[in-house]
């Protein structure tokens, strides 16, 4: 059901984060799920510009609806997860901040899912 990354990374867990570890660079990734990946050959949808969904947390959603429709009517079966950003006021300077929609909706949950809707996935450079 899951696609991983490779058989060279080990994955620790410690409740809601998911930390990866490659053997090949040492480098840690933390991710609040378990990662996904579309295959090479498909489609991924993505919220390229304006970057993250802006306005009130109903707007977000509603924008966030209209993205995963657009995706449905479309016969996209993919949505690149690290495109999606949820805007947040920052009261002191009045530029909104971005949160990741992972930090935020439980990703796995949603991708459960699949066949119904469209598979939250994360990037993976080498399948550009």
């Amino acid at each position: 059901f899951y696609e991983f990354p490779s058989p060279d990374e080990t994955f620790t867990s410690s409740n809601t984060t998911l930390v990866v570890t490659s053997s090949s660079d040492d480098e840690e990734k933390e991710y609040r799920h378990i990662p996904l990946y579309a295959p090479s050959n498909e489609t991924v949808l993505a919220l390229i510009s304006p970057p993250g969904l802006h306005g009130g947390y109903r707007n977000q959603i509603m924008k966030f609806l209209a993205f995963v429709t657009y995706a449905l009517k479309h016969d996209i079966k993919y949505i690149m997860l690290d495109s999606l950003l949820c805007a947040t006021p920052n009261q002191v300077t009045s530029v909104p901040e971005f949160l990741p929609f992972s930090s935020l909706y439980d990703i796995d949950h949603w991708n459960t899912f699949d066949g119904l809707l469209p598979q939250l996935v994360d990037y993976l450079e080498s399948s550009n």
